[in-house]
């Protein structure tokens, strides 16, 4: 039988050998495989930045403390002069960086009464008072420092106070002792001069009673 006309076209698709479909189904993986390793990666790369963004904080909140402890201590050490006793100590903490850094501070201060000097006295406690207030946000521990160089200092206010009116009183009796020692002086003078002028007079009179004979008892 003849068929005039033209024959449909017809795709065919061959089936793929096996082996073919374990090579894609492997390309597949492994491209499956570098995608999630690339997600990973960009998340990990992500993760350390942020990391080093909070180490890279963490750093500088750690500096601005280093300068404040040490800038504290420095103005005690001014201002204490020759009563601090050696330098400052630290305490340390380390930084994301690896470098130690300030966290906080001390001075040692001589804080001892002069013996037997209260003036010496009340001006080491104005020195104490100024040291431990020098910096600009003192202490508790500062503070408390201060307030018993007050108390030492109104210590040594009474015992300057007790000295002066000790001299006072001393300086009164001494003039009342020259005073008394002036007047019997001048009272051993006026009897001396009250002598030597009644001494004429006293020895007339006694010429005059030895002169007069005694009187005698007339019986009528």
């Amino acid at each position: 039988m003849q068929v005039n006309g033209v024959s449909p076209s017809v795709s065919f698709h061959k089936p793929q050998s096996q082996q073919a479909s374990e090579a894609a189904h492997a390309n597949n993986k492994t491209t499956e495989e570098q995608t999630k390793t690339t997600n990973s990666k960009e998340t990990n790369d992500k993760q350390d930045t942020q990391l080093s963004q909070e180490a890279k904080r963490e750093v500088q909140k750690l500096q601005a403390r280093d300068r404040e402890v040490r800038a504290h201590e420095a103005a005690h050490k001014a201002a204490g002069g020759g009563l601090i006793r050696g330098g400052a100590s630290y305490s340390h903490q380390r930084g994301p960086d690896g470098k130690l850094y300030a966290i906080g501070g001390e001075v040692s201060i001589d804080t001892g009464a002069v013996s037997g000097d209260p003036q010496a006295t009340l001006q080491k406690a104005s020195q104490i008072s100024s040291a431990a207030l020098a910096p600009a946000q003192p202490s508790s521990a500062d503070q408390a420092v201060a307030a018993s160089a007050a108390m030492m200092a109104a210590e040594a206010r009474q015992a300057i106070a007790a000295e002066n009116r000790e001299k006072l009183e001393t300086s009164e009796t001494s003039e009342d002792d020259k005073t008394n020692q002036v007047d019997t002086e001048t009272t051993q003078q006026t009897d001396r001069s009250l002598s030597a002028e009644t001494q004429p007079y006293q020895a007339v009179a006694n010429y005059t009673a030895e002169a007069t004979p005694p009187k005698l008892d007339l019986i009528a």
